[in-house]
């Protein structure tokens, strides 16, 4: 007899002020399951380019009109050469920044990946959030990268402005599900 499981995956943003705690972005993300497939049996493999590596942040997701109208370009999920838009930073996820979440009896569990951008990161941010500027850190793209340099999720959000006078946390969920 042959068993079947077919894998799923579905992966969650949240990004908000570190310290008013304010929701700035709350939304489900695009998984590139043909990069995830591959990086998933290469990680078991234990070969390193499959590892998540970096979160990726950019400014290309968006187009903001001059009256304020937001136009969102798709997710960049299909392919073996993805990428963000218009990358602008890049952090290095530790094995501190990662968490597996799972529930016994579950066909379920979570990775977490917890990273906050500091007030000095990056360098070269305005001073502050004016809320009309956007620059090369005002984000509106997120990824996560392996080690092999390899896009898995994509995920295009309203505008957020990274400034000196801000800390910004982001939590990354992606869930695993075995149906």
């Amino acid at each position: 007899m042959k068993e079947l499981c077919k894998p799923s995956m579905i992966g969650h943003l949240l990004i908000r002020d570190a310290d008013t705690k304010e929701v700035l972005v709350d939304k489900n993300n695009s998984i590139d399951y043909e990069q995830m497939s591959i990086s998933l049996l290469q990680s078991w493999a234990q070969i390193q380019t499959g590892q998540l590596y970096t979160m990726a942040f950019g400014n290309g997701g968006s187009v903001v009109s001059g009256i304020g109208t937001i136009t969102y370009l798709t997710p960049n999920t299909v392919g073996l050469n993805t990428s963000l838009y218009n990358q602008t930073y890049s952090k290095t996820l530790l094995p501190a920044n990662l968490q597996i979440k799972h529930t016994v009896g579950e066909l379920s569990t979570d990775l977490v990946i917890n990273v906050t951008l500091g007030f000095g990161e990056p360098s070269g941010q305005s001073a502050f959030d004016d809320g009309t500027t956007k620059d090369s850190y005002t984000f509106d793209e997120l990824g996560l990268f392996t080690f092999g340099n390899n896009l898995c999720t994509h995920v295009i959000f309203s505008p957020v402005q990274k400034a000196l006078s801000r800390q910004i946390e982001i939590q990354y969920t992606i869930r695993c599900i075995m149906v």
